[in-house]
């Protein structure tokens, strides 16, 4: 199933830092395990999916981060879970309203990390959904979102309230009232961000710890998506790095009117290390739709002879690709040449690393 692929990748062995400066898309995604802790609990991804046909729902991206919950157990886990589960809503999903889509996401991934931890782990959740129109903000414990509104403008604004006792109810405490994976009862924060919104950046506390007016300058100011990613690191580290710190920013005066169209048709995903591409395949030319059939694990079936000329055209050359051997068949007379097979998820990770530490290469 995909949730199980992107939990296995959001549990790779990766380095201790990294920054990803995507291409063709201006958003800067980086994380680092700080000065102190031994483990990196936060997650940062960014996640396009491209529709196979018309009906499967329009294109759109996500992106999102998690911070495993610090004094919980499994927080490594959780986060992992967390962000999956919240793509693989979003991608089933795709039909729904985005509202709705991301609400609905965001509950089925709070599931999930409850049936995982029964209740003693957890996660944050901050993420942002882009459809073409209106840019979705949720938010589910104390990660936040920050956005620059215009370049005219000396501040920036913050989107978010952390659930915490501090914030919330106006207590003194840092614990959280609500987090990913609590169980019954949880009340996720959806908005609209503001309409003149031009830059948007999604924190752990790792990042924001450094105040939101060192944050304020770095935003307004940076040239670069991959500039504030940098600053905003380094000055954290400059301040001990407490705590892993990540971020994600996302420069929406850039995106031109194509920003979801991809010439591949399928699921692409960036997080701080490299890339992840999921793809549909299908044959090249348009094809009657009695050929195939979209089931729920994202395949197709479709005619064999057809499916091989897909599968010998966008498998790499170095790629043996073999036709699976018909059965003996008892009578002597030969039997219809055409059978139904499955052609299931490809797989195709490639490392896109820019502006990224020494470390991190």
């Amino acid at each position: 199933m995909l949730n199980d692929k992107l939990v296995k990748w959001f549990l790779r062995s990766v380095p201790a830092n990294g920054t990803n400066v995507t291409a063709g898309i201006p958003i800067s995604i980086s994380s680092d395990i700080g000065l102190v802790r031994k483990e990196n609990q936060d997650r940062v991804s960014a996640m396009r999916v491209n529709s196979i046909s018309s009906n499967s729902g329009p294109a759109f991206l996500v992106v999102a981060l998690v911070d495993g919950m610090g004094g919980m157990r499994d927080g490594n886990q959780c986060a992992a879970i967390t962000l999956s589960s919240f793509f693989n809503s979003l991608i089933r999903h795709r039909n729904l309203s985005p509202g709705l889509r991301m609400e609905f996401a965001a509950n089925e991934a709070n599931s999930n990390v409850h049936d995982f931890a029964k209740g003693r782990g957890g996660a944050t959740l901050s993420a942002i959904l882009l459809t073409g129109g209106d840019v979705f903000t949720l938010n589910v414990g104390d990660s936040r979102i920050y956005a620059r509104l215009s370049r005219s403008e000396k501040k920036i604004a913050r989107l978010t309230v952390d659930d915490s006792l501090k914030e919330a109810v106006g207590g003194t405490g840092t614990e959280l009232l609500q987090y990913i994976g609590m169980g019954e009862g949880l009340s996720a924060h959806l908005n609209i961000a503001p309409k003149f919104t031009n830059r948007i950046l999604l924190t752990s506390d790792g990042i924001h710890f450094i105040g939101d007016e060192c944050i304020n300058d770095v935003l307004m100011h940076a040239a670069s998506t991959a500039e504030v990613a940098m600053q905003l690191r380094t000055i954290a580290r400059w301040r001990g790095a407490p705590d892993n710190a990540s971020l994600a920013v996302v420069d929406l005066e850039d995106f031109g009117s194509d920003f979801l169209k991809s010439p591949d048709v399928g699921v692409e995903l960036w997080d701080p290390y490299s890339a992840l591409h999921i793809m549909w395949i299908r044959p090249p030319e348009v094809i009657d739709e009695g050929l195939y059939k979209i089931n729920d694990n994202e395949s197709m079936k479709i005619d064999e002879n057809k499916a091989f000329d897909v599968i010998k055209k966008n498998f790499p050359k170095s790629t043996v690709v073999r036709k699976p051997r018909a059965p003996r068949k008892k009578t002597t007379k030969p039997d219809s040449n055409q059978l139904s097979i499955e052609i299931g998820i490809v797989e195709n990770i490639e490392k896109r690393m820019e502006g990224g530490d020494d470390s991190s290469k």
